[in-house]
């Protein structure tokens, strides 16, 4: 079969949680810390193919004449909710009130609509400036650098439309009376006529009567940000010294410290043969100071773009190109990506002739590194420059720490409509008209682009502009977004391209005449089958938009903006584009059984998060849970059967189940805001510190899925949960899935033997659907029905634990920052539960809020997806929380369901009880020094009372050993993952193993019916007496440490930590194998600890063993990569490991050092008689997932490397004679712990985090006799 197991996603196990302070405490993080290249700062080069047309009127409806045409809402400098007054001596609009009605955005005393002077006054470079800059900043009309510095003062901001030019794009849209406003003028402007008229040139406006007699001109400038009546919804706050001023941003300033931004544009130069474009701000962050150093080695600096106290832009940032740009006769004084966006044009006017893919060329060969063409800024005035610099001495875009993963983007603005747009490497065009000959630079032989415009499907020799052009811009798109563009670094860097048409003249062209569309599918589609073709479409297009004149879909990377509106989401989609890490998959997918089916029934379910920067500025996270098929070879479908995320999004707020917990009265209830006050009162604010409001009711509907509160005119305006702008037709209500790990439920389990389903409901139990539960961050566990058919990832219910309420209106606020919600690891099992005093046979699924809060909760599932039934309030079954114990603190670990024995009936009868078996948690709070709960399955009652229905059974306090220098230990301490151990296989757990963050090995004795007697026990029980045969001992069965030194002459250096389950199992001379790393990944500070961590695998004899270097361990160690059998080859990264053997009889297991940075998060797994360990290895390298996997499998006795291959180490499929013996593979990515699938004859499946699967047709076995708890596990 195809070996494509090993290309990962990052994949962590646990939790993140920040590590060890000066003081030794364990905090929490509240984010996931290892998404790969999520630190590095994405380039985004904006070419602005920008001719005058462009810069005409927003808004081609010239007539305002009926109530529909003035209750439009118009975009622009003004507000469309404001009424203005103009100031005569300062020549600018200024708000005074708002609009007296809402619909029609109308004004009272003669005042001046914000609606109507956005529709009569804006042009289009207007709205795309407000929505990158915020605006263009400027007072007066000198032309001159006085009017910039006059618009962006400490105390005031005015923002200025866009030059009118006689003759050029005043043609459209603002010539003599081309507007005109026939409908309610008296309340749109100061006039009481039944007619007015505008028109504008330069910065003004003019206004006539119906006769063209002037009632007044005007300078199209307004005060913004003033806090007078309110500020605008993109004014940002900025304080300095105690004092607050507020200036308009838009998506650069938001994502100043996200992305680093550059600008290439066109020389003013209006001649039909002017090629190419030209860079005038190199890519940068443009938020703060950076030192660079260019091609010819020059070194320089580019700066801040803003002021960070005031917001003030600055005026010259990058004064080096500046100068350098200056002329004898013009000093250049203007420069950046803000500067530039806002002024062009303001100088010498607009460019006439647009050759879009020469521009798109010149953009490309700085993300090449090919260097400036020197024609296409030969014989270059100084008008031509329009004021900026003009950079011919570029730099490595790449970002200087060498980062191989850094994301390259292209971001075009321009129309289609094209000229003289041929002259490019490998163009075949013949010219005509205008143009003569081709022009094509002669350093770049090796890129065809006729050849790459033809593989596209374009036809290279149409013309699909206006003259003289090609659809090259599409061959260039594909060849950018599929080739190595840069050999000279590690990885592969490409470029994609975002594509935005203007729609010039309002009519799109179709699918094949459009160059901009193909650009846009060949230069953004994402590869999945490995053929280097968009030939799936969902690869190019996730239809979440249509367009009428794109019927096969519209490119996830194209956009129009023939509209204001449509300009806006334009560019807020193509940013969130930019940032957005689609589909990480932290967490082992689920199954639907333990073995891979042979009628090809077998399904997968896979959690994912998406990180998107939102228009914002602020981080989107979103969440999935997708199904996937299983051929009966163990090979997964490349597309899913179904998204969680897309149903919830089709079903309506109200009609979702969603249920909570009432502490008050220890039961369920709906999760509504008619549920009462002790559920609305947690939602009367946002959640960060804001006063209380009358909103709870509407943050309870937005939890729910409501999706009307996210526009940007709701109020209030709550969080938007979009996959593009503010559109609420996009993204869906469920939250991001980061460490829960989904749980399959299957439909007719095998029911406990001591009990039964209800009589009436038996039949509809045992035909229900099977359904699949995970935990999200939007506050909510999960149950989807785990079916193929149309109604399969229907939501059945969601819960929400009462023990997050207190925090969860945050995720109804725009501030919202990520925090986890119910993230932590789930359990189902099929119990025996008293229900109204009879014994019945129930599904239970119990849940943890992980790091998003400190309980633990069980709900019955029994009938939920069963004929006529429902889940319910009733079917709440109970919370357990830090208001019930303090002692429970973040439960981080994953729970088990036990069935314990429990008492004697009157018959003499062994009784039986099913608990939850849970770790105390982590936390940097609590006196108590770690335990382990066992929380009764019927729940509380009245209230939980220790010794009654839950049990907790402490360890003692850890201190320093004061013969081991520096010995800190982590207080309070934490134990994370118990697991109950039944030794005699008869069903009940007797023994439960833990471990804590201090290294200690904790052994507990559950196995007597008197409860009082449970607790730590290492050498079993008095057979008469039941008390533990060592109870004044009171220690660990183990303690680990990092040593040096050699056998016999240890030394002890650090403790390590033990956050996974142990495994146990029968050892063959007597006494349980118990089997375990060490390690904690919990935070960034966690990725760079060196300490040495181990595997190890130890005897419990009943004796206590001390600790690594008293212990009598033999110790393997880790060594090079293994010899290919003559003939055959090593393909992938392998290792072998040392054969000592253990002698049982004076010795005591076994150890072995993991790498620097290498760490245990997961638990070991039995497979086929050997162990299998999962471990990460960290890296501060943010390219790099967070790190690597190691695959560590050894004989489980010994921890001796197995004598025959177990790996297909030449990269054949399968295991044979051509592969080498080696116990250990390295995969990319960190994963959180191997799923291993009984596969087709005798073979296992392994499987993780990207579906990518591995056929072990080969496999060494060895007898053994395993735990139930891991018989469980592999179920």
């Amino acid at each position: 079969m195809q070996n494509n197991f090993y290309r990962f996603l990052p994949a962590l196990v646990l939790v993140l949680v920040s590590g060890l302070s000066a003081a030794a405490t364990q905090s929490v993080d509240q984010a996931p810390a290892n998404t790969s290249g999520m630190g590095v700062l994405p380039n985004v080069a904006m070419a602005l193919s920008i001719e005058y047309p462009t810069a005409g009127e927003a808004y081609t409806n010239r007539t305002l004449g009926t109530a529909a045409d003035i209750q439009r809402k118009y975009l622009g400098y003004f507000d469309p909710d404001k009424c203005y007054d103009y100031n005569d001596s300062g020549d600018y609009f200024y708000p005074v009130a708002r609009v007296n009605n809402a619909t029609n955005r109308t004004c009272a005393n003669q005042k001046w609509s914000g609606n109507l002077l956005n529709w009569a006054t804006m042009s289009a470079i207007d709205i795309f400036r407000a929505t990158l800059t915020g605006g263009n900043r400027a007072l007066g009309a000198t032309g001159g650098t006085a009017d910039y510095t006059a618009g962006d003062t400490a105390s005031a901001t005015y923002l200025r439309r866009a030059k009118v030019i006689a003759g050029k794009n005043q043609t459209y849209g603002f010539t003599d009376n081309a507007r005109t406003l026939s409908y309610s003028t008296k309340t749109l402007t100061p006039f009481n006529l039944g007619t007015v008229k505008f028109s504008s040139l330069n910065w003004d406006f003019t206004v006539k009567d119906s006769s063209n007699r002037v009632l007044g001109t005007y300078r199209a400038v307004v005060k913004v940000c003033d806090n007078t009546i309110g500020l605008e919804s993109n004014c940002a706050a900025y304080t300095s010294g105690g004092n607050t001023v507020y200036k308009p941003v838009g998506l650069i300033q938001k994502n100043g410290s996200k992305m680093r931004f550059g600008v290439f544009s066109y020389l003013k130069d209006d001649s039909y043969n002017r090629d190419g474009g030209v860079m005038r701000a190199r890519l940068k962050r443009t938020d703060q100071s950076t030192s660079i150093t260019t091609l010819s080695g020059a070194a320089l600096t580019v700066g801040a773009e803003w002021s960070a106290s005031t917001g003030q832009f600055v005026t010259n940032p990058d004064a080096a190109d500046a100068a350098s740009s200056s002329s004898a006769t013009t000093t250049i004084s203007n420069s950046g990506v803000i500067n530039f966006i806002n002024k062009f044009g303001d100088f010498t006017g607009y460019k006439t002739y647009d050759p879009a893919a020469e521009l798109f060329y010149a953009t490309l060969r700085y993300y090449r590194k090919k260097g400036s063409v020197d024609a296409y800024t030969s014989n270059m005035s100084d008008a031509m420059k329009d004021g900026f610099p003009v950079i011919t001495d570029w730099d490595d875009p790449i970002d200087p720490s060498g980062y191989s993963c850094q994301k390259n983007y292209l971001l075009y603005i321009g129309d289609t409509n094209t000229h003289g747009d041929a002259d490019l490497p490998g163009s075949r065009w013949r010219p005509s008209g205008n143009q003569t000959a081709l022009r094509i630079p002669g350093d770049d032989s090796g890129l065809d682009v006729y050849a790459w415009t033809g593989r596209t499907g374009a036809n290279p020799a149409n013309n699909t502009g206006s003259s003289n052009s090609p659809p090259y811009i599409a061959g260039l798109a594909f060849f950018a977004n599929t080739s190595d563009l840069r050999s000279d670094l590690s990885g592969t860097q490409t470029v994609k391209a975002f594509m935005i048409d203007t729609v010039e003249n309002g009519g799109a062209k179709g699918e094949t005449t459009n160059a901009f569309y193909q650009a846009a599918k060949y230069g953004g589609f994402t590869d999945s089958n490995g053929n280097g073709l968009p030939d799936v479409k969902s690869e190019w297009a996730n239809n979440s938009q249509t367009i009428n004149a794109y019927p096969n879909g519209v490119p996830d990377y194209f956009a129009q903006a023939n509209n204001p509106e449509n300009m806006v989401l334009s560019l807020q989609k193509a940013f969130e584009n930019v940032a957005e890490q689609q589909n990480i998959s932290l967490v082992t997918p689920a199954v639907n059984g333990a073995f891979v089916r042979p009628d090809g029934s077998t399904r997968i379910f896979r959690p994912t998060y998406s990180l998107t920067s939102t228009n914002s500025g602020s981080a989107n996270w979103r969440g999935d849970l997708l199904m996937y098929s299983m051929d009966a070879y163990g090979s997964v479908n490349g597309s899913y059967l179904w998204s969680a995320a897309a149903r919830i999004a089709a079903q309506t707020a109200v009609n979702r189940n969603i249920f909570t917990y009432n502490r008050a009265t220890r039961q369920g209830a709906s999760f509504a805001s008619n549920a009462g006050t002790w559920l609305t009162d947690n939602f009367s604010s946002d959640g960060y510190g804001g006063t209380a409001d009358a909103y709870a009711a509407e943050r309870i509907n937005y939890l729910r899925g409501d999706r009307t509160k996210e526009a940007t005119n709701a109020t209030p305006q709550m969080r938007p949960r979009t996959a593009a702008g503010n559109d609420p037709t996009t993204g869906s209500p469920l939250g991001d899935i980061i460490n829960s790990t989904p749980v399959f439920i299957p439909n007719n389990g095998p029911k406990p033997a001591e009990c039964d389903y209800n009589a009436t409901l038996k039949a509809a139990i045992q035909a229900r659907s099977p359904m699949v539960a995970v935990g999200a961050n939007d506050g909510m566990l999960h149950v989807f029905k785990a079916t193929d058919d149309s109604t399969g990832g229907t939501e059945v219910f969601a819960y929400v634990p009462n023990a997050i309420l207190s925090k969860l209106s945050r995720l109804t606020s725009k501030s919202y920052t990520h925090e986890y919600y119910v993230d932590g690891p789930l359990a189902a099992a099929n119990v025996c539960r008293t229900i109204a005093s009879a014994n019945e046979a129930r599904t239970v699924l119990v849940g943890t809020t992980g790091a998003g809060g400190r309980g633990v909760f069980a709900l019955d599932v029994t009938d939920a997806t069963a004929t006529g039934q429902a889940f319910g309030t009733s079917d709440v079954m109970w919370e357990f929380s830090s208001a019930d114990d303090s002692a429970l603190r973040m439960t981080v670990g994953t729970p088990q369901i036990i069935k314990v024995k429990d008492g004697v009936d009157a018959q003499g009868r062994t009784t039986y009880r099913y608990m939850v078996l849970v770790g105390s948690g982590i936390d940097n709070t609590g006196s108590t020094q770690g335990a382990v709960f066992l929380l009764d399955i019927n729940g509380p009652g009245t209230g939980w009372v220790r010794g009654t229905n839950y049990w907790r059974l402490d360890v003692p306090a850890v201190t320093a050993d004061a013969s081991v220098t520096g010995d800190d230990p982590i207080a309070p301490n934490g134990i994370v993952s118990p697991v109950g151990v039944d030794i005699n296989q008869d069903g009940t757990t007797d023994l439960i193993y833990a471990g804590d963050l201090n290294g200690n090995l904790w052994k507990f004795d559950i196995s007597t019916t008197d409860k009082s007697l449970w607790g730590l026990c290492i050498n079993g029980r008095n057979s008469t007496t039941g008390v533990c045969n060592d109870a004044s001992a009171n220690q660990p069965l183990f303690t680990a440490w990092s040593v040096t030194g050699s056998t016999g002459a240890y030394s002890r250096v650090k403790r390590q930590p033990i956050t996974a389950q142990p495994l146990v199992t029968a050892h063959p001379s007597g006494g349980y194998m118990v089997l375990f790393g060490t390690g904690k990944l919990y935070s960034s500070n966690d990725r760079s600890d060196t300490s040495t961590q181990t595997l190890y695998g130890i005897r419990d004899n009943g004796v206590a063993l001390g600790n690594t270097a008293s212990a009598s361990l033999v110790q393997q160690t880790i060594g090079s990569a293994p010899t290919a059998p003559q003939g055959s080859s090593i393909v992938g990264t392998f290792a072998t490991t040392s054969t000592n053997s253990v002698n049982y009889t004076t010795q005591n297991g076994w150890f072995m050092n993991l790498t620097s940075t290498e760490r245990n998060l997961a638990s070991p797994r039995l497979l086929q008689g050997r162990v299998q360990f999962t471990t990460s290895v960290s890296s501060t390298d943010l390219c790099s997932n967070g790190g690597d996997t190691w695959v560590t499998e050894v004989n489980l006795f010994s921890g001796a490397q197995l004598p025959v291959a177990i790996y297909d180490t030449n990269g054949q499929g399968g295991v044979g004679d051509g592969d080498a013996a080696a116990s250990r593979r390295k995969i990319t990515g960190q994963s959180g712990g191997l799923l291993n699938l009984r596969g087709p004859n005798h073979s296992v499946v392994r499987m993780a985090s990207t579906l990518g699967s591995e056929d072990l047709s080969s496999e060494m076995r060895l007898p053994v006799r395993v735990s139930w708890r891991e018989l469980i596990s592999a179920q």
